[in-house]
């Protein structure tokens, strides 16, 4: 996954707020995840701020229906090891590969699936949970995760058994 780093201060996947299954590469701008853990999350090093409130994500090889990502957000607390953005409710994130949004473990929209290539853009900016493919709007869920602290960008690279997209923040 590639995050926007041309509007955003989180330049970076952070090194240390990840899943140990979580391997980085391109300077910390990809994830993916080796397994054997399903889920491996990682989020970004820095948080939301007021005038940076989205991030895009590049969905790359491995990316199928089934090893396919969460791209949403996290809070502070969340944890990273076994778990997806959006398992619980510390996180809600997009699923690409059908296209569902999910907050605590629950489907609570579904908007167009995407596939390989494609950039998804999360947004925030308006207290709801904005979701782009490339460039055009899909769908808005409302809701964000309540916050004690910060809210991150964050995804999840998710491992079939064989293969696990690559996830790619977007300069």
């Amino acid at each position: 996954i590639v995050a926007n780093q041309s509007a955003a201060p989180w330049t970076t996947w952070s090194a240390t707020n990840k899943d140990t299954t979580i391997s980085l590469s391109n300077s910390n701008l990809t994830a993916i995840n080796n397994g054997p853990n399903v889920y491996g999350s990682v989020r970004a090093t820095n948080y939301f701020a007021t005038g940076f409130q989205q991030y895009s994500v590049q969905l790359g090889t491995g990316f199928s229906t089934t090893a396919t990502a969460m791209i949403g957000v996290l809070t502070a607390e969340a944890t990273f090891t076994g778990s997806y953005v959006g398992y619980n409710t510390k996180g809600k994130g997009y699923q690409p590969g059908s296209g569902a949004v999910i907050f605590n473990g629950n489907i609570v929209d579904t908007f167009a699936a995407a596939s390989i290539g494609d950039i998804i853009t999360i947004d925030i900016s308006s207290g709801d949970l904005k979701v782009l493919k490339n460039g055009v709007l899909i769908g808005t869920s409302t809701g964000l995760p309540a916050i004690a602290t910060f809210l991150f960008p964050a995804v999840t690279s998710v491992y079939n058994g064989s293969a696990a997209p690559f996830l790619t923040l977007v300069p």
